[in-house]
């Protein structure tokens, strides 16, 4: 063998800067092609920079119309995956029949479709799954994606996205602020995918708004009432209180109906939470309800940035 240093590293920036430093440097996935290929030296990289530590990029997640795998998922998690199975039963089936069980457990989705060996099962799924490979800097259709035996579109210094899983009913205000300070930062030079599982209220939604694409089940409870209220007060018990008494206030707002003027009743029922959901309940969701909502959300976020702004510089 010849010498050769090793890197492993805990994000993709850091791994996309390594190889945007080094023309000769590799990433390391799996390294079931990799490895071989140095020991029968038909390659001589300078540096390995082994992705196996990126812990984001091992996730899969589902919101029902897609599924999201990391680059970095191996075979065996693939296959074993409820959101795989359940969603796309022959991608699961075929990530089972690959190689034996030290492979599957080795061996990376990405690497797979990233090496694209003609013998290689993933690239043709890709394609008739009309799959899309999402990079740090773009997105690439199926179809764009493989251009001949063993060459893709990829550029050397291209990695996968990131994938948040976000399932939180939030937290406190100042937490997500830090969390959402440092999405921020580690988005700059790739792209930010968030998949919300049944729940994503509170602190979940606000970090989640800084994805550049957000994945949601139909059935995923999502709002931002009470990461305004942590916002208030650095007591969580305090906060919960607001944030009932918020909700229930904007909730049972058409219950006024009775103690106001003919000339308000209109739009006091139209403030009201209540009215909407009853209109979605029976089926009817027209374009009142959709401005409502996002108008709600909206103002709640806005105002918990400027609460945590004004904490920031006082």
């Amino acid at each position: 063998m010849y010498n050769f240093s090793y890197e492993k590293v805990g994000s993709v920036d850091e791994a996309a800067e390594l190889i945007r430093d080094d023309d000769e440097g590799k990433l390391l996935a799996g390294g079931q092609t990799m490895l071989p290929t140095m020991k029968h030296r038909l390659a001589s990289p300078s540096n390995l920079v082994d992705l196996g530590g990126i812990q984001e990029l091992k996730e899969i997640s589902s919101d029902g119309d897609w599924v999201i795998i990391g680059a970095m998922a191996t075979h065996a998690r693939v296959a074993a995956s409820i959101e795989v199975k359940e969603a796309i039963p022959s991608l699961a089936k075929l990530a089972g029949n690959i190689g034996d069980p030290a492979v599957r457990n080795r061996g990376t989705i990405g690497g797979s479709i990233a090496n694209n060996d003609p013998a290689a099962d993933y690239p043709a799924a890709v394609i008739a799954l009309g799959a899309t490979v999402i990079t740090n800097k773009r997105e690439i259709a199926g179809d764009d994606f493989f251009k001949g035996m063993f060459e893709t579109a990829l550029e050397d210094d291209e990695i996968s996205a990131i994938v948040l899983r976000v399932n939180s009913p939030g937290g406190s205000a100042l937490i997500s602020d830090e969390i959402l300070t440092q999405i921020k930062l580690s988005k700059k030079d790739k792209p930010l995918i968030v998949s919300m599982g049944n729940v994503a209220a509170s602190g979940g939604y606000y970090i989640s708004c800084a994805a550049d694409k957000i994945f949601a089940l139909e059935s995923t409870i999502t709002g931002s009432i009470g990461v305004f209220a942590s916002s208030l007060t650095e007591n969580q018990v305090i906060a919960y209180i607001v944030g009932i008494a918020i909700v229930l206030v904007v909730f049972l707002m058409d219950k006024l109906l009775y103690f106001v003027p003919a000339s308000m009743a209109g739009i006091i029922q139209y403030m009201s939470t209540e009215f909407h959901l009853s209109n979605i309940s029976r089926g009817v969701i027209d374009t009142r309800n959709l401005i409502y909502f996002g108008s709600i959300i909206g103002f709640f976020l806005f105002m918990t940035t400027r609460v945590l702004e004004s904490r920031k510089w006082s």
